[in-house]
């Protein structure tokens, strides 16, 4: 905990943290897991809504502007418990610092989540991932250049396997892989695309790397989930635009409802039965 409130103090005054405590010990509900959803997976997790309100409770400033994030926070009952979701990421590229980025996940961690989910839509690297797959996360690569003193991420190799598992009996492609975080808001050109495969990359996104090494930080064990949207600059003759990402996402909307309730339902039995 001593370790976990120094890390915390390398963001944020005592005040602000002393603010988030009270937001969380004014609610009942302590899930066990939370889920970061972003482009073309918000309202993929079905449920009973017991609460929500608007990311702007923690900090007034907290508006994401991207199409297809929310912005609000909602606690979703499931049989086994409860999941914290957070429809609506902040990104860098929006003028935010990591202290805002990173508020939700540190929210969570107030309120005793112990799992995080973080999802994605993503560019395709390669010609062998194709738009629709889904990619788990084994490693990642920070390109944002944006430094920080956060712990390097390692994505749980349990819950790894499980969202493997999940996607295979839904009948989705996935497989596992190297995740490119860059800064945005622009798309990757031909050479970018050629240059971060050659890297190690799999897939490109403009989000989740500080909130993997974050959450990672303060104790929790992280899942990364990225429905790949879009070949990359120079693997298909179309332009790239937002609008195609989320064309794709609603598409596959159906299929990510049965994947994200098939993984959640499992996740909070095992940590149920094991706690």
């Amino acid at each position: 905990m001593d370790r976990e409130r120094a890390l915390l103090r390398t963001l944020y005054r005592d005040d602000v943290l002393e603010y988030l405590q009270s937001v969380a010990g004014v609610s009942p509900l302590r899930p066990l897991c939370a889920l970061v959803a972003g482009s073309g997976w918000g309202g993929c997790v079905e449920g009973e809504t017991v609460e929500e309100f608007a990311l702007a409770r923690l900090h007034p400033s907290l508006c994401p502007g991207v199409p297809g994030h929310q912005g609000v926070l909602r606690f979703v009952r499931f049989p086994q418990g409860h999941l914290l979701v957070v429809e609506g990421r902040l990104h860098l590229y929006e003028g935010y610092g990591l202290p805002e980025v990173l508020l939700p996940i540190t929210f969570a961690r107030f309120l005793g989540v112990q799992i995080v989910i973080l999802t994605n839509a993503s560019g395709s690297l390669s010609p062998f991932l194709r738009p629709g797959n889904i990619l788990v996360l084994s490693d990642q690569i920070d390109w944002t250049f944006i430094p920080d003193c956060f712990p390097q991420p390692v994505f749980d190799e349990k819950l790894r396997h499980l969202a493997l598992r999940e996607a295979w009996a839904c009948g989705l492609s996935a497989s596992e892989g190297v995740y490119v975080g860059v800064l945005g808001p622009s798309f990757e050109t031909k050479a970018e695309i050629q240059m971060l495969g050659f890297l190690g990359g799999h897939a490109v996104g403009m989000s989740t790397v500080k909130e993997s090494k974050w959450a990672r930080g303060l104790g929790m064990k992280v899942l990364a989930l990225s429905l790949v949207t879009n070949w990359g600059t120079g693997l298909s003759p179309s332009p790239l635009s937002h609008e195609e990402v989320l064309s794709l996402a609603e598409a596959r909307k159906p299929l990510l409802r049965t994947f994200l309730h098939r993984v959640v339902t499992e996740i909070l039995y095992e940590n149920r039965c094991e706690s």
